[in-house]
């Protein structure tokens, strides 16, 4: 968006292959849209590819704290979009989504004990 501010640019998206090519290359990445006129210039909605919001810990870390920590990040009351506008996709449902990382067994209790059984 800094650039599209300050100097002339083209946004454009990947094409349909580019985007499979990319999603198999990196598995940290996951199919996205850009809507249309998200930014400056751009009338179209346009293939992309984002990274997910996530937090790392060690496998030894203790398993109620990861548990209260997840719980403390996917059960704010705020906004998140307020925070940092990435993060507003930053919801229980959506860890579904991650196929490359395995999850902590305290994150893993929090995601049973709001009814998302099928992580992978």
């Amino acid at each position: 968006m800094q650039v599209l501010d300050g100097a002339p640019a083209t946004v454009f998206g990947l094409t349909e292959a580019g985007q499979a090519a990319m999603l198999k290359r990196f598995p940290f990445l996951a199919a996205a849209t850009v809507a249309s006129n998200t930014h400056k210039g751009q009338v179209a909605s346009v293939r992309s590819a984002a990274a997910w919001n996530f937090v790392l810990v060690h496998k030894d870390f203790p398993a109620a704290d990861a548990c209260l920590m997840t719980k403390a990040v996917l059960s704010a009351t705020d906004p998140r979009a307020q925070i940092y506008a990435s993060a507003a996709g930053t919801r229980a449902v959506n860890a579904i989504n991650n196929t490359f990382l395995p999850f902590h067994q305290g994150a893993q209790k929090y995601y049973r004990e709001t009814g998302i059984n099928n992580l992978k």
